[in-house]
């Protein structure tokens, strides 16, 4: 039964703990994975109990349910092992990015692949996945390629980690977005946006400032007096979900206030 995996000891600070290697689908061996046993009998039970309730290989048997769920959350592994990689300066992440996929994870991705096994997870499941977004949620092409992003975010780490024997994302590209032309306001749009009658003064001003100057409506809520000068707004920041960050290209510019608000 032991012809399904290879064992190993290695020497610990406590001592010799042995180790095991399991043999892959493919015939290739896993990453060692300790045992926790310190005899080579002991051992070679623990493996033989694994192999038969079918966990010697995860992914065989894990659920993708099981491995992805809270992927995107706080607290979890690959957060922190990403935010590790950030500087006071230079997020390795941004809080929206971060909802983005945690939101693509819960509403797209789990319902889809939460029943499947690690392993019957292929490049063929992936593209019937995005062709469901396309054609029977009617998704746009942008959006669906975010929603694979996070995926193979998933993806990449079980194949990384052996959970994985095959890379589902080979031949994975993305989808081509449909090029539109942004057109300004009609004349007729303009005179309904300046006469309609507001009851909120305070909507009305963010609305006529986000029309004659092209500001987002998060970088409208983030201004502030420090921000607000005679002739020009500094936008280098915007309100995510009550949150200052910074704006969504991460450059900062000066938009001129319009002659209409000066005085």
């Amino acid at each position: 039964m032991h012809g399904a995996y290879f064992l190993y000891k290695r020497k610990l600070k406590k001592g010799i703990v042995w180790y095991y290697k399991a043999y892959k689908p493919d015939g290739t061996l896993s990453t060692g994975k300790s045992t926790g046993q310190t005899s080579k009998q002991n051992a070679r039970a623990y493996c033989d109990n694994l192999l038969q309730r079918g966990f010697l290989f995860n992914g065989i048997s894990i659920s993708f349910q099981s491995y992805a769920s809270g992927w995107f959350s706080e607290g979890s592994s690959w957060l922190e092992n990403k935010l590790i990689e950030s500087s006071e300066d230079s997020p390795s992440i941004s809080k929206r990015t971060l909802y983005q996929y945690e939101l693509s994870l819960n509403k797209h991705i789990l319902p889809y692949f939460g029943h499947l096994r690690m392993n019957e997870i292929t490049p063929n499941t992936v593209k019937s996945f995005r062709t469901m977004l396309l054609n029977e949620k009617g998704i746009s092409r942008g959006t669906i390629n975010n929603v694979v992003k996070a995926l193979k975010i998933i993806l990449d780490t079980a194949l990384a980690d052996d959970v994985m024997v095959h890379n589902a994302m080979r031949g994975i590209t993305s989808l081509r977005e449909n090029c539109s032309t942004r057109d300004a306001f009609t004349y007729e749009e303009a005179v309904k946006i300046f006469d309609y009658k507001w009851q909120d003064k305070s909507n009305k001003l963010l609305m006529l400032v986000a029309a004659l100057t092209g500001m987002r409506i998060g970088e409208l809520l983030a201004i502030g007096k420090d921000r607000l000068h005679e002739k020009y707004i500094d936008v280098s920041l915007q309100n995510f979900r009550g949150t200052l960050i910074s704006c969504k290209t991460k450059i900062g510019r000066k938009v001129p206030i319009p002659k209409l608000f000066i005085g």
